[in-house]
Parts: structure tokens; C-alpha cells; sequence
């Protein structure tokens, strides 16, 4: 059997003021409240200090940035430079493309318009000549009939590149019997 243990009592000789206690569940709290103050003291010093070091690289990059944008400020107002004295010699350009289709002479594709005349003429026509005046083409020849030149005429007004065909003279020759007969042509403006 096991002896029972013997209650010792407790004796404490120290004044009452120097004894141990147990703190009051208000001093538990405070206490609890300063080491989360502490903490979060902590915590914050180390936030402020990488904040600190992370706004002083970005101070670094901004400010390498202005010097690079200052270096190429030169470069940039050249270009704008540049760039509007381009768009001044294409607005030239084209004022120069439109003054020279104003009075340039119309692009005719003469080998299919040289063909229709030869091609329309009707039997009894001749043709002696051919000439330009500007968008005017003179024709000269010899018809055997009025009648012919007039056919002649119409067949041509049907071409796209004509847009006039008119008679300027009609002459009767003796010898041999025929008429000798001038048209011209109106050549059709093309832009």
C-alpha cells in the first residue's frame, strides 16, 4: 500500500505586498494588448521600410525615364517635323496631280479608237487623213454619196471615246464624180 501523501502546508514569510499573485484577467488583457501593439508596430516598421526602398527605385526608373525622354525629345520634334512636311509635299503633289489632269490632253486608247474610225467607215469611203488638234481629230477623205458621209458620221458617234461627230464641209469634185468632206471628231474628257 501506498502511503498517503502528507499535506504540507504553505508557508510564505514574505510581506504580503512581495508574495506572488495571480493577475486580474484586466492586466491579462493589457498585456495581450501591448504585444499586438508591438507586433503590428513591427509589421508596419517593416511595410514602411520596403515601401520606402521600392518608392526609392521607382524615383530611379522615373527619373531615368525623364533623361532618356529628354535625350529623344530632339529626335521626336524632327519627326513631327518631318512628318507635317510630308503631308505638306503629298497635299502638294496632288494640287500638281490635279492641275496637270486639268489641262492634260485625255488618256485615249488611240490603237482601239484609230481602229473604230478605219472600221466604221462604210462602203464608198475614203479616207486621205487623219490629224489631231488638241481633243479634236480632223478627218479628211472622198465618199462616192452625202449619204455615206452621214452614215459615216453616226457609226462614229457610237464610239466611247467620241463624244462629237460633226461635218465641216461637204464639197462635190467632177472628176471622178465624188464628195470630198471634212468631219470632226470630239475626243470625250476623261478624269
Amino acid at each position: 500500500m501506498s502511503q498517503p501523501y502528507k499535506l504540507i502546508p504553505y508557508i510564505n514569510l514574505l510581506p504580503e505586498a512581495y508574495r506572488p499573485r495571480l493577475l486580474s484577467l484586466l492586466e491579462v488583457f493589457l498585456i495581450l494588448l501591448l504585444l499586438l501593439e508591438l507586433g503590428a508596430g513591427y509589421f508596419n516598421y517593416q511595410a514602411k521600410v520596403a515601401g520606402e526602398a521600392e518608392l526609392t527605385s521607382l524615383q530611379a526608373q522615373l527619373d531615368k525615364l525623364e533623361e532618356d525622354y529628354q535625350a529623344i525629345r530632339p529626335k521626336i520634334e524632327k519627326i513631327t517635323t518631318l512628318r507635317s512636311q510630308l503631308e505638306e509635299e503629298r497635299a502638294e503633289q496632288e494640287r500638281i496631280k490635279a492641275a496637270y489632269r486639268a489641262i492634260a490632253p485625255p488618256s485615249i486608247g488611240w490603237g482601239s479608237l484609230i481602229a473604230h474610225i478605219f472600221s466604221a467607215a462604210p462602203k464608198g469611203i475614203a479616207l486621205k487623213s487623219v490629224t489631231q488638234n488638241g481633243v479634236d481629230l480632223i478627218l479628211k477623205g472622198s465618199s462616192s454619196s452625202p449619204e455615206a458621209v452621214s452614215l459615216y458620221s453616226q457609226e462614229l458617234r457610237q464610239s466611247p471615246e467620241i463624244s462629237q461627230a460633226s461635218l465641216q464641209s461637204l464639197l462635190k469634185e467632177e472628176s471622178p464624180p465624188s464628195y470630198s468632206f471634212t468631219l470632226m471628231l470630239r475626243l470625250r474628257e476623261r478624269k
